[in-house]
């Protein structure tokens, strides 16, 4: 039986997405240094969105600036977390016995993530919220984003390990 056109779309994305990460470096160093690398684009990205949104709060006029902010941080985070997917979850699975369980909350948290951007994209784009409230969307959005890229960099750590052997340690 044929599958729906938007659900064939869906596995297509998700194949070019896995076909653009085929041949890149997956070693541990390298992958480390372009997730933190793309965090700094990212944090960038929020920088503007933030500014944004403080400018919009009560005027309707800054909402281009605010919905263009939406979008740009939209696109280049929907290919980061493709990107980590793709490269930085292989090497989760695998670092120790843990590494199921980081993977799948990783999984998780990047599925919430996008269902958070997504909602201030469609937000901003109906127009069915005053701009006060999109601001205000956007600004509890930017700081969830940091505190989550934050912890994320700090966690990236955790790949230094390898097979599951950590010397001097006997949990994992």
């Amino acid at each position: 039986m044929a599958q729906p056109n938007t659900e064939r779309a869906g596995m297509l994305k998700e194949k070019d997405r896995a076909v653009r990460f085929v041949g890149m470096s997956r070693d541990v160093a390298s992958v480390k240094a372009r997730v933190r690398r793309e965090h700094a684009v990212i944090r960038t990205l929020l920088d503007v969105l933030d500014d944004a949104a403080r400018e919009v709060h009560g005027r309707v006029s800054g909402l281009p600036a605010l919905r263009r902010a939406v979008w740009e941080l939209y696109v280049v985070f929907d290919d980061h977390l493709a990107m980590e997917e793709a490269l930085v979850l292989p090497l989760l699975k695998s670092v120790d016995a843990w590494g199921p369980v980081r993977a799948e909350n990783m999984l998780t948290e990047h599925n919430e993530q996008r269902q958070m951007l997504l909602a201030l994209v469609d937000d901003t784009e109906c127009d069915q919220k005053d701009a006060s409230a999109l601001a205000e969307e956007a600004g509890w959005l930017v700081k969830a984003l940091r505190k989550d890229i934050d912890a994320e960099d700090e966690a990236l750590d955790v790949l230094n390990r390898t097979a599951g052997f950590v010397p001097g340690q006997s949990d994992g």
